[in-house]
This record gives C-alpha cells, structure tokens and sequence, in this order.
C-alpha cells in the first residue's frame, strides 16, 4: 500500500500563496478521491507536488513515512516506474512516435509480460485500432486513454489524473469515467483534480481546495460495476531508503528510443541539418586550405627526408646566427671558416660514431639533359586522346601542357635518403644515362593511346647551339601522379607552370672554374656592400690562398646518412658542436631544431583558426537547435516523469547528438565531394585541396567534430536540469 501524507504543506508562487498549512492524507486504497474547485485554487499544483515535479514547498510530504524531499533522484525513479503514475491535463504523450511506440518505452519492469499487459490494456480502454498511429493524428479522447493505458502499463498502487473531464463532451465523458471504474476494481487507487461536477458521483471521496485549504466533503459509495478482469498483481516493493534499487533502463531500450526517435523525426532533421550540412562543407575545405597554405611548403620539404637523415648546407645559416648577422651589418650568409665542405670536413663527420655514410651534393637541379639540350615539349589539351576527356581532371586542365627537364638531384642509388621531388616511381627504374628519361604516368598513357607504345620517344628540345632539334630518348621508367583527378603541374618553366621530364644526376664540378682569378676577384667584391661585411669575410676572402681554401671541394651541401633513426638525435648534437652556425635540417628537426618555432608558430595559427571555426560551429548548431532543445526539454521530462533516471536521458541526449553531428558530417563530406568534382577541380585553387580525403586531414577534421560534439552534448544535457523538466511536465 502507498501512502501520501501532507502536514502543514504551504506552496507559494512569489507572494502568491496557493497551498497554506495543507494536511492531509491519500492512500492507495481509498478507490477513487477527487479533489475538487475552482480554476486557478491549485489543484495541478498540488499533483506536481505529489508526483515529486514541484519540490519547492513548505512543510511536509511524506511518501509511507519518509521525507519525500529526503528522496534522491533514484528512489523517484523507482516510484514512478512502479508505485505510482500520472496522467496530465495536456496527456504529456510523445507526439512524433505512435501509440505503441509510446506504451512501449513507458515499460520500466523488462519482466517478459510486457505483451500480455499492453495487449489487455490496449483492450481494456479500446485503443487496439490506433496502435500503429501517431499520437499527433489522433482525437483527444483517444490520447486520453493513451496516457492512462500507459500509465497503467507497470501496475502502479496509485494513478493521478489531472483534470482528465476537461476536453471531453458527455459521452467520451461517461466513457472515462467508466473506465476509471473499471481501473479502481482492479487494485488501483486513483486520485483526481477537477472542476467538473461529472466525475463526482463515481468518487469514493471528495475533497475541495479553496483558499489554499483542502477540506474532505464527503464519502460517496458508488453504484457496483461488475469486474470482468482479475485483480492486479502485487508490484515489487521498491524501498524508499536507505540505498533504493535503481531501476536500469536497458543499452537496447536507449539505442531503440534514439533510433525510433530519430527515424519518425527525419523530416524535421533533414531540414533542420541542410545549413549545418552546407556550413560544416565550407569548414572542411577552409581547414583543408587553411593547412595547406600554412604547413604545406614546410611539411613538403621535410617530406622528401629518410627518418635517419640530416642535411647541412655552408649557404644556409641558422635563424639566430643569421639574425646576429643581420644585427651587426653583416650581409653574410655563410660562416668565416669555410664558402664549401673540403675533404677533411667530410673526413671529420664520416669518423663519427653514429654515422654510416656522408656525401656532398649540389642543390641545384639543371633544367637541361646530360648533351646540355632544353626540352622544348608542349602538348595541346585539346590533342588528348578522348578517354583522358572523361577524367574529372580534364575540365580544369591547362589548354597547354609544357613540359620541363629536370635532373635528379642525386644519384638514383641514394634517392631513399634524399628526394625533394618526392618521386613516386610507377613502373622502370631511375634514368642513370645520358639519353634515358623518367616520364609522368598520363604522359606514357598518351603516347600508348596515340600508337607509341614502344620505350623510345622523340622530344623536341633546342641544342647546346640554340638550334631546334628533335632527339630520341630512352623511357626508363614513369612516375605517377594523381592524373585522373587533378593534372596539376610540378615544376616552373620561365615562370610557367609545367610537367617535370627527369633526366639523370648531373655531377656537376665547376670548381676549376671557382678557383679562377675571375671568379676569386667576383666573390671578393661580392662582399665589398659595407665596412662590416667586408672585415667579416677577410678569412675567406682576404687573400687568395685564403679563398682557395675555404673554397674546399666546391660543394655546398652535405647529407648524413646516420646507422638508424634513433641515434639522429645525438648525431644531431654532435654536429651542432661541430658546426654551430649551419641549419641542420631533417625530420628530426621539424620538432626539435631551427624550424621547431618556426613550425610551433603555424601550428599555433592553425590551431587558432581550428579552435575559433570550431566556437563558430558550437554557437551555430546551438542557435538553430534553439527550437528543438525545447521540444527536447518537454520529450526527457516526460520520460523522466515515466520512471527514467536522470542518466538514462543523458545517454539518450548524448546518443541522438552524436548520431545527428555523424550523419552531418557525411552529409557534408558528400557535398565537398560534389564540389571538389564539379567545381573546385575546374580553377588553379584546387592544388590546396590535393589532401581533402587523406586519413590525417579527416582525422583533424574528426577531432574538430568531436570537439563540437563535446560541447553540444553539454550544452544539450542543459535540458535535464532539474528545475527545467519540472517546469516542462507543469
């Protein structure tokens, strides 16, 4: 049995008083009590406060001797899920799901007669015709019975029913009264708040409000009705304190209302999701720019580093010996031991334990063939055979397609430590002669589809004696490129963009040529700008044997092959101690070396752009989620007044958000696939678009969207605060 008792309850709304000095008691079986009077004195007032919606009182109210301010949020749980339930004035019924979909999710006992007791309900109020339809499409008198039918469904010990006449003409009237008489003889204690004088003659006792005072005005014995249905059985006991059982709500309940949810809302959603769709497409291709722009020229350059790799130039300084330099007047960019490596430099850095080979090089990469010959090679777009005319990349082409000699810019052997080019071979092997040459893959497929399939190709190139030429070359091999989607060029022909033709490694030895009088008389006047760089450069310059000297085996750089990765970073002290002035550069030193601040600082930037595009997404989901958070709002309440803990709607609020941002984010990812097809690859732009589908960029992008689902997560849990579902069921 269930007892409700007042003792010197007052209710307040400001100054107003609604309830004053209330005592009194109700129980579960006591058959039907109604509360009568007039609109306005309080009565729904004092159902929320019975029901636990409204805890803000005076006095006491007791629930079978305990303090129901005492209560926690699991003992009112486990009060509505079995002891006691109600029917509001406006039925608080889910309209979006249908009516068995909203007795269904009503269930809190998961005992496996759920069948059997929505089936005898459904016919006991004679709603079994409108099970499939929505409660939106329904009469009132139909979500009536609804909302009792469901808040008879786990057998509570006592039923509130707030002003449940209300809307209802005679005859649906007389309907549900009978049916509330039927309910009373099967064990369930039922109490009514109404102004109707209806309900009255089927009231075992009556009680009126007025003035803030409830006073019992009579008892009433009805007229018998005959019981055609057994007895409800005893509900579990549900204790109220100490530690009450809660009552789980199990993951395929939660995962079914979201999807239900979800699915009878999709309309809505869709609607609601085109402009978060449409903005989150603009953020991916920002970001994906933004990246490109700030870190793709830095990343690139270490890109084409072994992991076990350090490079040094003579020419290159570091940012704080350069900016020490500049400080001083010095217009420098060396330091005063040496213009190049000598033989002992080299000698010197082979000997160190860590290293396993070193060697020097040339930067530079010659835009001529081993016989000194400039390729003069262009292809019309127009010219392509017609299934390149079915490529995406087709549209945004150039009309004409230049092609440029380049030289590797070491030896094909030593391209796995160093390759700035980042050559990605296809098919063949690395030109090594005077007459092979390493073509891009569409270009092969053009001379294939035009009838030139074997391995020999003539070019056109103008000669050593500027005369205009053609030469056969021998294919050694192709490398691919991304051709199908995006024909972007790799390389500048006299400021013109344009396709690398790699010949081989030019070993180039212009230092018989450096050592000249000449050339020592240039380099000495070179650094003749001011007093300051002149007396700097006196121990390379000063006398020629000094020169000489410093000019060393007449190459600038020299790459460090190290045994293994891991030594590079004691491979990298040790060199810094040797030469203190050069920039060492390597993957290493893209986060510990002289470009470590340099990298930090666009990270920083990146980052700052993530973070403020990610606020402006967070208050835009939020301003036009603003409609739904208050249907929301209303929807928890009413599972909470249904018996769910505060948790389970978390679950459900944080499952239906993560479900909506992931159905955005793929709705956005198609509408940046569409455009990147039909329009961003027609214009010269799409090159900062290049890595829109890599795993990293759509794992940055991810991490943005789960930071915005963090904070939309708590900002959607805002609407299980206590105080604001109470306010959602009043």
């Amino acid at each position: 049995m269930l007892e409700l008792t007042l003792r010197r309850l007052t209710k307040k709304y400001g100054q107003k008083l609604i309830l004053d000095q209330v005592t009194q008691s109700f129980s579960s079986d006591a058959g039907i009590s109604a509360i009568v009077g007039e609109s306005g004195a309080g009565k729904s007032t004092l159902l929320n406060l019975l029901f636990g919606s409204d805890q803000r009182y005076s006095g006491q109210y007791l629930i079978n001797g305990h303090d129901a301010q005492t209560l926690t949020a699991a003992n009112w749980a486990g009060l509505r899920s079995h002891k006691i339930q109600m029917v509001y004035q406006d039925f608080k019924l889910l309209s979006d799901l249908t009516v068995a979909e909203n007795i269904e999710f009503a269930e809190r006992r998961y005992n496996g007669e759920y069948q059997a007791r929505k089936a005898q309900l459904l016919q006991l109020l004679g709603i079994q015709a409108i099970a499939n339809a929505k409660v939106r499409d329904i009469s009132g008198g139909q979500k009536q019975r609804v909302a009792i039918d469901r808040a008879l469904l786990n057998e509570p010990e006592l039923l509130l029913l707030d002003e449940p006449t209300g809307n209802l003409d005679q005859r649906h009237t007389t309907e549900l009264l009978d049916y509330l008489a039927k309910i009373k003889h099967r064990g369930v204690g039922i109490l009514i708040v109404t102004h109707d004088e209806r309900v009255l003659p089927y009231a075992d006792k009556i009680f009126r409000l007025q003035d803030g005072q409830l006073q019992a005005e009579s008892s009433v014995v009805p007229s018998s009705i005959p019981d055609h249905f057994p007895p409800v059985s005893e509900a579990a006991d549900v204790p109220l304190s100490p530690a009450p059982e809660r009552p789980k709500t199990p993951v395929k309940v939660r995962l079914k209302y979201i999807w239900v949810d979800l699915l009878q809302k999709w309309r809505q959603f869709c609607l609601a999701s085109i402009p978060q769709i449409l903005i989150l497409a603009v953020f991916m291709l920002i970001l994906t720019g933004l990246k490109q722009v700030l870190l793709g020229d830095i990343t690139a350059t270490f890109q084409g580093f072994a992991s076990n790799v350090i490079q040094i130039d003579t020419q290159t300084l570091t940012q704080s010996a350069q900016k020490r330099l500049s400080q001083k007047g010095i217009d420098a960019s060396v330091d005063q031991n040496r213009l190049y490596f000598s033989q002992q430099d080299l000698d010197q850095v082979r000997r160190l334990p860590q290293v396993q080979q070193a060697f020097l090089f040339n930067t530079s990469q010659l835009i001529l063939d081993l016989q000194g010959n400039e390729l003069q090679e262009s292809l019309a777009k127009d010219k392509l055979p017609a299934t390149f005319k079915k490529y995406p990349s087709y549209i945004a082409a150039p009309t004409e397609l230049l092609f440029a000699f380049r030289s590797l810019t070491l030896p094909a052997s030593k391209l796995n430590y160093y390759d700035p080019q980042k050559i990605n071979l296809q098919s063949g092997t690395y030109p090594s002669t005077a007459n092979e040459i390493l073509v891009p893959d569409f270009f092969k497929e053009y001379l294939v589809q035009s009838g030139r399939s074997g391995q020999r190709v003539r070019l056109h190139v103008r000669s050593e004696q500027a005369q205009f030429v053609t030469k056969t070359y021998q294919i050694s091999g192709t490398y691919q490129t991304d051709y199908r989607r995006q024909l972007q060029p790799n390389v500048d022909l006299n400021y013109r963009p344009a396709f690398a033709i790699y010949t081989a490694y030019h070993q180039i030895d212009e230092l018989a040529l450096q050592l000249t009088r000449k050339a020592y008389v240039e380099k000495k006047d070179s650094y003749q700008i001011n007093a300051a760089t002149k007396a700097y450069s006196q121990k390379l310059v000063g006398t020629y044997e000094q020169y000489r000297r410093s000019m060393g085996l007449g190459q600038p750089s020299m790459l460090i092959v190290a045994r293994n990765a891991a030594q590079i970073p004691q491979l990298t002290k040790e060199l810094a101690r040797k030469y203190p002035l050069y920039q060492q550069m390597s993957q290493y030193s893209l986060s510990h070396g002289d470009f470590a601040t340099t990298y930090r600082q666009l990270l920083l930037i990146l980052v700052a752009g993530i973070v403020v595009v990610a606020a402006l997404l967070i208050v835009i989901f939020v301003f036009l989620n603003k409609q739904s958070l208050r249907h929301r709002r209303q929807e928890m309440g009413i599972l909470i007044s249904l018996g769910y803990q505060r948790g389970d709607v978390k679950r459900i609020i944080a499952g239906e958000i993560i479900s909506q941002l992931g159905l955005i984010y793929l709705g956005a990812l198609l509408v940046v696939k569409l455009l990147h097809q039909f329009l961003i690859q027609r214009f010269s732009f799409a090159n900062y678009f290049v890595d829109l589908y890599t795993w990293s960029n759509q794992g940055l992008i991810l991490l943005v969207l789960l930071l915005v689902m963090f904070f939309s997560v708590l900002w959607g849990l805002t609407v299980i605060r206590k105080n604001r579902l109470s306010e959602s069921l009043k």
